[in-house]
């Protein structure tokens, strides 16, 4: 049974997907591109390297011996402190192609460099290459030693290593591979490497680590790998052995990590991933379209080391233009982007509809909403996996094929016949109420038209917005509340609820001293001046006309 759940947890289709498979053309060297991006960037993220320059210190004077000149180094590492390093060449001046070496996990350096014999053959690589005329510089894995063996009772050094390191949210792997990146750079501004010319040999764990540096670096070298580790199932579910320190972290768990959501939304999105265990960062809005704006949304993605997704939201049913933006950088990043599209069903970007440009997409069928059953949803999904998994998810992880088989914890997520019912009616009927929404927003766009006061929000146009909500920004010096209430009292005209007024960094729930009172301005101008029409399929021209007069009577 352990062996099944083992299987399970390492098949679980990852955030990247299968690399794209041979493709003819611009088209296929771009998809290649691109994934080859989102790659590095969810190494990048998961591994949390960072970039440091590393110190070295001689220890000891250079040695020349049986046509080799050896120096001895010791290196100040951020992540794990002092280590050994050796450097290795042949005598002489010229400039040498260059060679980092990264052994096992057992590797000892001495050994590595030939000042000792080494106990398997060929485990002197770094002699080796220095013999045919390389410039080497070897470094001490640093793993196992230095523990007290009597407090380890037997337990793997190494391993106790691993585990401390994921204990602080971290990996061993990330950071031996950011000793490695600083090392590579301190190996090409030696003076006898010779420039562009320098490459990575790893044996083992040396080649997990060989192969995110090379894949991170920012002039990828090439990479020679001996004894290679396999990938993490071969490992952990077929061979039943390898090494924590040799593996980054999951991708798929929001524990922990940070998700990216806009400040102005309702406080359900945020929520659920407070749930999920992730912290939340909040994002400035862009006011063309209302959506998360792309350049506040790159500085978060720059200054967060774990994202696990970015959630933009449609707010009052229409798609912003910037969404385009915002998935380019996401995609960069590596970063899945999960679509709050509550507003915005049947609405449309460039004739594509809402729900399926992200990884996930989420409507809400509310009562208040464009297409209703009452209450619950709809999620989309990009891949076929994730939908059966999140059938599994919704019904307390009942599998469909066997009812009394559960793999998960799930839920008691699922919609009830009486509100799917009421969906489908709905949704038979949904081209003619959103025809209605369309028609009324046009009427009010002319009624409205040089009106002192008032200003309608302008719908970009590749945006087509179901009109979820009629909004429009107030002038200068009107007071919303009192507005309404005159409107309420004098006009029998209740105008609808913002989205939204207060932001979701000043929710009692949300609020933090780190939340100043200045911060996200766009979200704060947009959160204070704009008011919501009413707007329904079955609101007659009439009851427009009547909205359209009170406004001009309480704003002259």
């Amino acid at each position: 049974m352990q062996i099944h759940r083992l299987r399970q947890l390492l098949s679980v289709e990852r955030v990247l997907g299968p690399a794209p498979g041979p493709a003819a053309g611009t088209a296929g060297a771009a998809a290649s591109a691109d994934w080859s991006r989102r790659v590095r960037a969810v190494v990048e993220r998961l591994a949390r390297a960072g970039s440091s320059t590393l110190v070295a210190t001689a220890d000891g004077p250079p040695e020349e011996s049986d046509g080799f000149v050896r120096e001895r180094l010791l290196f100040d590492s951020p992540a794990r402190g002092g280590f050994r390093a050796a450097v290795l060449a042949p005598a002489g001046t010229g400039p040498l192609p260059a060679v980092l070496v990264l052994g096992g996990r057992n590797a000892r350096l001495d050994q590595l460099t030939g000042a000792e014999p080494p106990d398997h053959p060929d485990r002197d690589v770094a002699a080796h290459l220095a013999r045919a005329g390389f410039l080497t510089l070897a470094l001490d894995p640093g793993i196992d030693g230095g523990l007290d063996p009597d407090r380890l009772a037997g337990r793997d050094g190494g391993i106790v290593l691993a585990h401390a390191f994921a204990l602080r949210g971290h990996s061993l792997l990330g950071a031996l591979l950011g000793d490695a990146l600083a090392a590579l750079e301190w190996l090409r501004g030696h003076p006898r490497a010779a420039p562009g010319r320098t490459g990575l040999f790893g044996h083992s764990l040396g080649v997990a680590v060989a192969l995110h540096t090379a894949l991170l670096a920012p002039e990828p070298p090439p990479v020679c790998a001996a004894g290679h580790l396999g990938s993490y199932p071969a490992l952990f579910a077929r061979l039943l052995t390898g090494f924590e320190g040799a593996v980054l972290p999951g991708i798929l768990d929001a524990a922990g990590r940070t998700v990216l959501t806009p400040v102005n939304t309702f406080f359900a999105t945020a929520a659920a991933a407070v749930r999920a265990g992730a912290r939340v960062r909040f994002v400035d809005v862009e006011l063309d379209g209302l959506g998360m704006d792309p350049g506040a949304l790159r500085r978060a993605l720059d200054g967060e080391r774990d994202v696990a997704a970015v959630v933009p939201v449609h707010i009052g049913g229409g798609v912003s233009p910037a969404l385009e933006t915002l998935l380019e950088e996401c995609r960069e990043h590596g970063v899945p982007v999960l679509e709050d599209a509550a507003h915005a069903f049947g609405s449309t970007l460039d004739g594509r509809a809402a729900g399926p440009f992200g990884r996930f997409g989420a409507f809400s069928f509310f009562p208040t909403k464009a297409a209703t059953s009452g209450e619950g949803g709809l999620l989309t999904g990009a891949r076929a996996g994730d939908l059966a998994a999140a059938r599994l998810w919704r019904d307390h992880g009942r599998s469909p094929t066997d009812p009394g088989r559960h793999d998960r914890p799930g839920g008691n997520w699922r919609m009830g016949e009486p509100a799917a019912a009421v969906g489908t009616v709905g949704l038979e009927r949904f081209g003619t109420a959103l025809a209605a929404r369309r028609a009324a927003a046009a009427r009010y766009d002319g009624l409205l038209a040089g009106m002192g006061g008032l200003r309608p929000f302008p719908v970009p146009k590749a945006s087509g917005s179901n009109f979820y909500k009629y909004l429009a920004y107030l002038g200068d010096g009107v007071d919303r509340a009192a507005l309404k209430a005159r409107l309420r009292e004098r006009h029998g005209v209740a105008l609808a609820g913002e989205v939204y007024d207060t932001l979701l960094c000043d929710q009692p729930f949300f609020r933090g001293p780190a939340d100043a009172p200045g911060a996200f301005p766009r979200a704060r101008w947009f959160a204070g001046r704009h008011v919501a029409l009413p707007l329904y399929p079955s609101l007659t021209e009439a009851e427009q006309f009547r909205v359209a007069a009170a406004l001009r009577s309480e704003l002259r």
